[in-house]
């Protein structure tokens, strides 16, 4: 049962092989044999145990061609049945050839237009050698045949393998959408071309606009590389291919055609190899971006992290804090109660020092006003001027941060804490505008020193400028530091900032042991 099976599927593969051949030949010129192409593709690209099928469609449909022309011309029927039933086989050995010993050789695109027109120069030296063994025709000047079939085989295998190619390796394309655009642009101007070629009379105005079916192929070899060469190439081959007159009789041929012809093998082998090369550097430059973007996401969660920690360090000094502070609250109560006054005040004023050394330390790890106020009130605020060592600052703040996400104005904040700590003085004038330009959001800083003496450099200045760089990659901005100024440019192109996804999505009122008056306690 399973070989009656396998003997309806190869029949079956052999039959639409067949109607596959008689239609490319009813497409065909002399210079243009598309079956030719059908028939290297297959071999190249078709698995093994389909071999057979090619070769029974392929003796059956050459035998419907040449057995009437053979008894029209007086031509030995054993020719038409040996060439037919033994040129197949014969020219799989080189595709085999090629499939088991160099695979790069059709899976690569640099090396396809040699692999095709090594087959087909191969195609052709076999099909000779079998009429001239059977005692077939044989065209004169033989050498010139030889060259015209050739160059023609050539780019017909080119028309169908470019497209399979293109088709299996689909997965590579990352934008469909200006591909097929692109093309679609390409066909345009190849039917503009074929249909003028048509309509001329002179012999060199129809031969410059099929010289001119290569400038599309060209446009997108620029554009996408292998793949529009492909494409372009494959659209010039069919519109040159179908511009060559039909005249019905044996050895058609077009002397116009034919240079263009040999113009189009010429440029689009070189398209090819140029499309090839820079398809490795679109790959390459992609590879790039996307492992930029990687680390950038990997920059980002490491910032995440760093934050993230901080706040629950915060959280936790709070936290504690706060049952301090109800510990002091219930000895000043026994105290009072008790009748000792003074010493009830002098726990209370240590009460009231703790918790202010607890609110600058928790203020110095995580600025939670940022959460409840926004950046320009965390700006103008007590705890900023703490970081500051002692200087002053003198502050322009314009534009508004009310579409400003949590986590841009978090990222802001500590670049200008980092602007800060690489200038050391004691005067500095903060600017700072925030802003949108269309869809992405921004936010300017210029940290520049008020004292007429350049910052001194240290240590800590410079790791301040290493974090700052390291914070502006991460989120899309640059600097540009200056001996007695840093200007920030905060940007959020790639909207990773736009939701707040550093801590939060929305603002939170901050810890109520963090503002607690003296008062209270």
């Amino acid at each position: 049962m399973d070989a009656f099976k396998r003997l309806g599927w190869t029949c079956a593969c052999a039959g639409l092989y067949y109607l596959a051949f008689r239609f490319a030949w009813f497409h065909s010129a002399d210079q243009f044999f598309l079956p030719a192409g059908l028939r290297i593709a297959c071999l190249l690209f078709l698995p093994y145990r389909l071999w057979p099928s090619i070769f029974i469609g392929d003796a059956a449909a050459t035998l419907s061609l040449r057995i009437p022309f053979a008894e029209a011309n007086n031509f030995p029927v054993s020719w038409a049945y040996c060439s037919a039933l033994l040129f197949s086989p014969v020219l799989s050995l080189g595709a085999l050839a090629l499939r088991r010993y160099w695979p790069a050789a059709y899976t690569r695109e640099k090396y396809l237009p040699c692999t095709l027109l090594a087959l087909a120069v191969w195609g052709v030296a076999a099909n000779i050698a079998l009429n001239a063994l059977f005692s077939g025709p044989i065209e004169s000047p033989l050498a010139t045949y030889a060259y015209k079939v050739s160059t023609g085989q050539f780019l017909t295998s080119i028309v169908a393998v470019l497209p399979i190619m293109v088709w299996l390796r689909r997965a590579e394309v990352t934008n469909w959408n200006r591909l097929i655009r692109d093309s679609l642009l390409c066909v345009g101007a190849l039917l503009s071309a074929y249909f003028g070629a048509g309509l001329v009379e002179e012999s060199w105005q129809r031969l410059a606009l099929l010289g001119m079916m290569i400038l599309p192929a060209l446009t997108l070899t620029v554009l996408h590389g292998w793949r529009g060469a492909a494409i372009g190439v494959v659209a010039a081959n069919v519109s040159l291919g179908l511009s060559i007159p039909s005249t019905g009789l044996f050895g058609n041929r077009d002397l116009d055609v034919f240079v263009a012809q040999q113009t189009l093998a010429v440029m689009g082998t070189s398209l090819l190899l140029v499309g090839a090369a820079m398809s490795k550097e679109f790959d390459r430059n992609r590879l790039l971006v996307h492992a930029t973007r990687e680390q950038r996401l990997l920059a980002r969660a490491d910032h995440l992290s760093a934050e993230q920690s901080l706040r629950a360090r915060a959280e936790a000094i709070a936290e504690a804090q706060q049952r301090i502070s109800c510990a002091y609250r219930e000895t000043v109560s026994r105290l009072r109660q008790g009748g000792h006054y003074a010493l009830a005040m002098h726990i209370n004023a240590e009460s009231v020092a703790s918790t202010r050394i607890v609110y600058q330390q928790a203020s110095d790890l995580y600025p939670f006003q940022l959460e409840n106020s926004g950046l320009f009130a965390v700006l103008r605020s007590a705890e900023f001027a703490r970081k500051l060592a002692g200087g002053s600052a003198e502050f322009r703040l314009t534009g508004s941060i009310a579409g400003h996400s949590l986590a841009f104005q978090l990222v802001a904040y500590r670049c200008i804490c980092h602007a800060i700590e690489m200038l050391p003085c004691q005067a500095y004038r903060v600017s700072v505008k925030a802003g949108h330009s269309q869809n992405p959001q921004w936010i300017a800083v210029v940290v520049a020193s008020a004292e007429r003496r350049s910052a001194t450099r240290t240590k800590a200045s410079r790791m301040a400028q290493v974090q700052l760089s390291a914070k502006l990659q991460a989120y899309g901005g640059r600097h540009r530091f200056e001996r007695r100024k840093v200007a920030i440019l905060l940007t959020d192109l790639d909207h990773g900032l736009r939701n707040g996804t550093t801590i939060q999505d929305s603002f939170l009122a901050p810890f109520t042991t963090l503002t607690t008056k003296s008062s209270e306690l």
